[in-house]
C-alpha cells in the first residue's frame, strides 16, 4: 500500500517524531530514478533520523556529466559541509552565483566549497529545470529547499498516517504546503515507476494533481504514463487537462505538444 504524508513535512520527510529531535549522523544518497516516458532524474535523497526526504533533482546532463554523476557531485559536497560543520543547516539561506539562485551557508570555512556572490559557500543550485520540475521560480525553490532541509533536521510539524487528497487536512492547508505536498506524491510516483510499481505510480501521480491542480509535472508524467500503456485516449484527455492551466512555461507547452503527438 502507498504511503502519502500531505504537510510541508511530506516534502522533507517521512513522518516527523516531533520538535527539537538531535539530527544523528546525517546521510546523503544520490542515484538514479526512471520516470514515464523514459527520462532520468539524478536525486539526493536527505536521511536524518530515519526521515527521507528528497532535497536534489538534477534534471539535466551535461558533457560527461549524466545526471547521476552531477547528483553524486552535489551529495559529495553536503557531505564534506556535514563533515566541516554539523550545523551548518542552522544557517542556510539563499543567494546568487553567475547569475543562478543558489542555496547558501553562512559562516561556513570550507575552502574548496563554491562561492556565491558575497562570499558565502554554496550547496545547491537552483537552476531553471530543477524548478520546473518542481512547478516553482528558481527563488521559490531555493527558499522551499531551506525549509526542506531545516525541517529534515528539526521537524515543527507532526502528520500521521496516511489521508485522502480530498481529507479535512488538506482542506486546512495552505497552497504552498499543498504544492510540498504535491512534490512529494510525484516524487512517490517517480520511485514507483522505477521499481516497475505503475498502478503505485498512476495513484500518486493523480493525487499530485488531486493536491495541485495548478502544477504542471504530474500531469505530463500520468499522459506518458497512458501512453506507454497504450492508452492514448486517457492520455489525450490529460493533456487536454493541463493545457488549460495558467502560468504554463514554454517548456511546459513543449512537453504537451511533444506527448500529445504521441497520442495520434
Amino acid at each position: 500500500m502507498r504511503k502519502a504524508i500531505w504537510s510541508l513535512a511530506a516534502l522533507v520527510g517521512a513522518v516527523a517524531l516531533g520538535t527539537g529531535v538531535r539530527a544523528q549522523s546525517p546521510e546523503f544518497r544520490a542515484y538514479e530514478v526512471a520516470t514515464p516516458g523514459g527520462k532520468r532524474i539524478g536525486v539526493v535523497d536527505l536521511t536524518v533520523n530515519a526521515r527521507r526526504s528528497r532535497i536534489v533533482e538534477v534534471v539535466s546532463a551535461l558533457p560527461g556529466w549524466p545526471v547521476g554523476r552531477r547528483a553524486e557531485a552535489v551529495a559529495d559536497r553536503l557531505r564534506r559541509v556535514q563533515a566541516t560543520d554539523p550545523n551548518w543547516w542552522k544557517r542556510l539561506g539563499v543567494g546568487q552565483a553567475n547569475k543562478a539562485v543558489v542555496v547558501t551557508v553562512s559562516g561556513l570555512k570550507a575552502g574548496d566549497i563554491p562561492k556565491a556572490s558575497d562570499g558565502s559557500p554554496y550547496i545547491i543550485t537552483a537552476d531553471a529545470k530543477f524548478a520546473r520540475e518542481w512547478g516553482l521560480s528558481p527563488a521559490g525553490l531555493a527558499k522551499q529547499l531551506v525549509s526542506g532541509i531545516q525541517q529534515s533536521f528539526q521537524p515543527t510539524k507532526v502528520s500521521w498516517g496516511r489521508r485522502g487528497a480530498e481529507g479535512a487536512e488538506a482542506k486546512a492547508m495552505t497552497p504552498a504546503e499543498k504544492r510540498a505536498a504535491a512534490i512529494k506524491m510525484k516524487q512517490d510516483g517517480d520511485d514507483a515507476f522505477s521499481q516497475e510499481d505503475y498502478e503505485n505510480a498512476e495513484a500518486n501521480y493523480r493525487d499530485a494533481i488531486k493536491m495541485s491542480p495548478d502544477y504542471a509535472v504530474p500531469y505530463l508524467r500520468l499522459a506518458e504514463l497512458y501512453c506507454s500503456q497504450g492508452n492514448m485516449a486517457e492520455a489525450q484527455k490529460i493533456l487536454k487537462s493541463v493545457q488549460s492551466l495558467k502560468g504554463l512555461t514554454a517548456d511546459d507547452k513543449a512537453e504537451i505538444a511533444r506527448i500529445m503527438a504521441k497520442t495520434r
